[in-house]
């Protein structure tokens, strides 16, 4: 469905053309009124016309109301001039209607335009380096990739999600050097991936009271990226434990994927000598032969080597180093020319197992023997995003700089760094963990090495447990009111119970992380993490379950029939406009924030629209007792269409749906 914003400037166009005597190609701004007693909607059009047409901007607003009183009918009910010069619109009953009656034969579907068909989107997230569970730092970054390819999908993109899994890098040598070098306890009924957490703190502290462990990871990491030997089928073992822990907690909270991606496979096809040969073509790399880049391979940036006080600096970026190690930023650009269809090379690819909502997770692999001939055609995208926190941005910058010195400007410019403020501990979160804290602090930094994090997997823990013992204490005064003679209500059973728990411990845990803006550090705290009153996830599910309950009240009685009634005969009640003007204004939120990538907007658009119908459902007669069966079947219809959008806004925001709480 076109947002109501977009058919308004359309009829507004085309009554300017009229009072100007020619079509107008300039701009036409309607924005929602912020005074709903006067208007639904308003414009300032009468501004940019005024200097064109040399007249009283507030005549030309008469002027325009006027044509639109007479042309607009079928959409406005009114059309009126404001001082200074704006249009106050307001949509007719009949229109209202059939936005009700289009919503709910949509299901809610009313923001899928279609507008983004056939542009394949390849978006990149989660990315937790495979020597360690995953904290709430990635859980910020899983929900915001994951709500974004939702936002995108439903805008009509073919939106291709991948997580790239950093198997050789340093942090896996250091946890295959705990596991097999250091006398750490054994694994007990932990998880693994919290078990190698403990271990990667462990040997952290090892290395300086241990030189040889030192060698040791030099070792193993030198075997990793040969791909080589016994110790780098045990590095891809561990890592591919870890992997799959990580996997498992994102999928508790709806997070899924489409392709894993695994850097140990990227060296081992040759996507970066590729990337390198091509670099040197066009000249973008140079090798240095003196300075404090003495050996490498650097793209030159800036003025190059700088003497100061702390010594010789250089603003160039070292691809390759001197011990031939290639550095992330290089291993990155032939990553993102793959993901353009850039490199001439591919992987081959292999199913790694079925996801909770039945789809297939694949993964790379460089054995051939192991391709899957039946896997999908991946990457080749139109447009990339990489999800990645803000302390990258200038390696991300590093990596377009180069595909833009190749000569791919097309690519460069379609490269997007989603940047996200990273997640810091409160005071008391740190203390609960039992870290010493200054007493002058604000805040604690998460440090994977000293151990200071929130996982994922506690903090969904928690919320379920807090849950659960709220469902218990409603249980045990449900059962002393039936005792005293209280019809009794049903009681779930405690596999229901506990999946009724998990599911609001989702929702619960998804908002929080989606209500912060995606540059607003998050400031852990477990008390407001856990909260499940007020702007929470909670919040937005039980507005639902109340919509959902009506619904089913309205159709056991049969009180409203197979579509929506037309709106009331003697005008649609303020509390009725209030609540359908806020479910219309849905296509437009959910393209603008699809459009600057800020799952923030669509979160306080949910929580507004729950106000709205919690508003809507306080300040009007219970529906089901209603005596006027046309008011009760128009009002059924309602509740219908924001059970159906609402239910599509949620399923967007990747919040479980529940049908009672």
């Amino acid at each position: 469905m076109e947002a109501i914003d977009r058919q308004l400037a359309a009829l507004l166009r085309e009554s300017i053309g009229r009072v100007v005597g020619e079509p107008w190609e300039g701009p036409v701004p309607v924005e929602v009124s912020n005074r709903p007693d006067l208007a639904d909607y308003a414009s300032p059009a009468a501004f940019a016309l005024a200097g064109r047409l040399r007249r009283p901007p507030l005549e030309i607003a008469n002027e325009l109301a006027a044509d639109l009183t007479t042309h607009g009918a079928s959409m406005l009910a009114s059309a009126e001039a404001a001082a200074p010069a704006f249009l106050n619109l307001r949509l007719s009953d009949s229109f209202l209607a059939g936005l009700v009656e289009e919503t709910v034969a949509r299901a809610g579907r009313i923001a899928d335009d279609g507008t983004g068909a056939g542009h394949k989107i390849v978006l990149e997230h989660t990315n937790i380096n495979p020597n360690k569970a995953a904290h709430v730092g990635h859980f910020r970054n899983a929900c915001l990739g994951d709500t974004v390819a939702r936002m995108l999908r439903r805008l009509g993109h073919p939106v291709e999600v991948q997580n790239y899994i950093d198997d050789t890098g340093v942090q896996v040598a250091d946890v295959v050097v705990g596991l097999r070098y250091l006398d750490v306890p054994e694994q007990g009924d932990e998880p693994f991936d919290r078990y190698c957490s403990d271990v990667y703190v462990a040997v952290q502290q090892a290395y300086a009271a241990d030189e040889s462990l030192v060698a040791r990871r030099a070792e193993v990491q030198h075997a990793i990226e040969s791909g080589e030997g016994e110790l780098a089928t045990a590095a891809l073992e561990t890592a591919q434990r870890i992997a799959a822990c990580n996997l498992a907690t994102m999928a508790r909270a709806g997070i899924g994927y489409d392709l894993l991606t695994w850097e140990s496979d990227i060296l081992a096809l040759g996507f970066w000598q590729t990337a390198f040969a091509r670099l040197q073509e066009q000249g973008v790399i140079v090798a240095e032969t003196e300075g404090p880049n003495a050996g490498c391979w650097v793209v030159p940036f800036g003025v190059g080597t700088v003497e100061t006080e702390e010594g010789t600096v250089t603003e160039d970026k070292v691809l390759v180093t001197s011990r031939e190690t290639v550095t992330y930023t290089a291993k990155d650009i032939a990553y993102q020319m793959w993901k353009f269809g850039l490199l001439g090379r591919d992987f081959f690819y292999r199913v790694w197992g079925e996801q909770g909502d039945g789809s297939t997770l694949w993964t790379s692999t460089r054995h051939e023997l192991e391709h899957d001939p039946s896997a999908p055609r991946f990457a080749d995208g139109e447009r990339v995003i990489n999800v990645i926190d803000d302390r990258q941005s200038y390696p991300q910058q590093v990596v377009y700089d180069c595909l833009r010195r190749m000569g791919f400007e097309a690519e460069a410019d379609a490269s997007e760094h989603l940047a996200y403020a990273v997640v810091s501990l409160s005071v008391e979160a740190a203390r609960e963990l039992g870290v010493a804290v200054d007493e002058d602090a604000r805040k604690v930094a998460m440090s994977g090495r000293g151990g200071i994090q929130v996982y994922a997997d506690q903090l969904l823990d928690r919320l379920a447990a807090r849950i659960a013992a709220a469902s218990a204490e409603r249980a045990e005064t449900d059962e002393a009111a039936a005792q005293s003679g209280a019809p009794a209500r049903t009681r779930p059973s405690d596999e229901e119970a506990a999946e009724t728990a998990e599911r609001v411990a989702t929702a619960a845990a998804r908002y929080y992380m989606l209500k912060f803006g995606t540059t607003q550090e998050i400031i852990f705290d477990f008390e407001d993490a856990l909260r499940t009153t007020g702007e929470t996830g909670v919040y937005l599910q039980y507005a639902l379950v109340r919509a959902s309950g009506i619904a089913r009240k309205l159709a056991a009685g049969d009180a409203i029939g197979p579509r929506p009634s037309p709106a009331p005969t003697d005008g649609v009640p303020d509390a009725d406009r209030a609540l359908l003007l806020r479910i219309a204004d849905y296509p437009r939120v959910l393209a603008t924030a699809a459009q600057q990538r800020e799952p923030l907007a669509l979160a306080k658009y949910a929580f507004d629209l729950a106000v709205a119908f919690n508003r809507f459902y306080d300040n009007t007669p219970p529906i089901v007792a209603e005596q006027d069966e046309a008011l009760r079947a128009w009002r059924g219809g309602l509740v219908e269409s924001f059970r159906h959008v609402f239910g599509d806004v949620l399923d967007v925001l990747g919040i479980p749906v529940l049908e009672r709480l």
